[in-house]
């Protein structure tokens, strides 16, 4: 860490939220179905998720991506009108996409 970052300080989880790091909503790859992935999902998610692991999720069922992108972009909006500040994480590179399912 440069010595211009201050560090994340957290005194309390009751203490006023000022900023925080919400994801990026380009994107939403299904990883691979695999053993911790069985005690994630619930209901039909599960079985979207089971159905189609490594696609994104916009291509398979576009309305639920709009849905949940909205969801957290709305969120998003909340919090900085609230005066909160708010990082959002950057769009994720197709290199990355690949870690670590290995999916192209």
């Amino acid at each position: 860490m440069g010595a211009d970052l201050n560090p994340v300080y957290v005194r309390s989880e009751w203490g006023e939220l000022k900023e925080c790091v919400y994801g990026a909503t380009d994107d939403f790859l299904f990883p691979k179905w695999n053993i911790d992935a069985d005690l994630r999902p619930v209901g039909d998610f599960r079985k979207l998720w089971q159905e189609n692991e490594g696609r994104q999720l916009n291509d398979v069922d576009p309305e639920y991506f709009a849905s949940w992108k909205k969801q957290i972009d709305d969120v998003v909006v909340f919090l900085e009108q609230s005066g909160i500040k708010v990082h959002r994480g950057a769009k994720i590179s197709a290199a990355n996409f690949k870690f670590p399912e290995g999916y192209n």
